[in-house]
């Protein structure tokens, strides 16, 4: 049971992190200590004993036993609130070892310049040029395996940050987040890393994408007829556009909660909105509480998209208009919140 948990320094100091599967605690020297004892299956007497005589402290077998039952194994025990579903591992990407000029990209200085200018191109491309349809069979499967690529390199571009900062990525996979289906990353690890190098991980995955959009746009230079490269530049986009979006658990979440200095920022945020929506005085940072009543107003406005849509669909089928494969969407999204409405609600029964 202990074996399994994952001791790492820090760069915060006098503090270590634990990490077992998806959850991470952070601790002092001495539950650190407890740990990496019980890992080598010390007995509660040995670990007195070995503690004492080594800090010059005057533990005792209550002590120990507080600190096993109410940290450590609670550590051990507690459920990580998670709406993703791992299908599959695709492989894993520590056994890579990228060469030191690709890892330079993410030293701070250069990392954010480097990311201004591509960002920059990849908006004058974005407002200048049309998406272009695909009307080919062909077409769409191309641009159907260059997404897919552009997915996977993503995830990669996290992998290479992180291998800067000397994080280990275990498992690259795929799964399903709420709805979305979604390849990811364990960085887990990244915890033990300071607010700086977290945020540069965090943007990598985009900045991979807007290198590939400025790859995408040089392609349409080079031939301006072929839609598929518009479109799948326009995709990639969109993508780089859902993934900083604050109030899902994508890349933009991650910034905002690093920024905040929130590392529970979600679970924060749902209680402040219960508070608020049920009137109750909220003893919050001002900048979390200025979060949440932002998100509140994306699920409101979420809800009224959702309704509307649905409204619209309904409005179809009595008139029996002919109906697109996008105008499921907001079925599939409302039968989810209900899913969770009622799977929330049973579990608190």
């Amino acid at each position: 049971m202990y074996s399994k948990i994952e001791i790492y320094d820090t760069d915060f100091k006098d503090k270590y992190l634990l990490k077992l599967e998806d959850k991470t605690m952070y601790v002092g020297f001495l539950i650190k200590e407890i740990v990496e004892l019980l890992k080598e299956s010390k007995t509660i007497n040995q670990i007195i004993n070995i503690l004492n005589k080594k800090y010059q402290i005057t533990l005792n077998e209550e002590d120990i036993n507080e600190i096993i039952t109410n940290k450590i194994n609670n550590f051990l025990s507690q459920k990580q609130p998670t709406t993703l579903v791992k299908l599959f591992k695709i492989l894993e990407p520590s056994k890579f070892i990228f060469p030191s000029f690709v890892t330079t990209i993410f030293d701070k200085k250069i990392f954010y310049s480097f990311f201004s200018i591509v960002l920059l191109i990849n908006l004058f491309f974005f407002f200048t040029k049309k998406n272009q349809p695909l009307t080919t069979t062909i077409d769409w499967l191309i641009w159907s395996f260059l997404l897919i690529i552009v997915l996977i390199l993503h995830e990669l571009g996290h992998t290479v940050s992180a291998q800067k900062f000397n994080v280990k990525v275990h498992e690259l996979g795929f799964g399903i987040y709420s709805i979305f289906p979604v390849f990811y990353v364990d960085l887990g690890e990244s915890w033990k890393l300071n607010i700086e190098k977290r945020t540069i991980i965090n943007f990598s995955g985009i900045f991979i994408q807007l290198i590939l959009g400025c790859f995408f746009y040089i392609l349409y230079l080079i031939q301006p007829e072929d839609p598929i490269f518009t479109h799948i530049f326009h995709a990639n986009f969109f993508i780089i556009i859902l993934n900083l979006n604050p109030f899902l658990k994508f890349d933009g979440y991650w910034i905002i909660s690093d920024l905040l200095n929130e590392k529970n920022l979600m679970e924060k945020s749902n209680n402040i909105l219960k508070k608020i929506i049920a009137f109750k005085k909220v003893k919050e940072k001002q900048t979390v509480i200025f979060y949440s009543v932002f998100r509140l107003l994306f699920i409101i406005w979420l809800i009224y998209i959702i309704a509307n849509s649905t409204f619209k669909f309904i409005l179809k089928l009595i008139n029996n208009d002919s109906i697109k494969w996008n105008d499921f969407i907001p079925i599939v999204l409302l039968t989810y919140f209900i899913y969770r409405m009622l799977k929330n609600k049973f579990k608190k029964s």
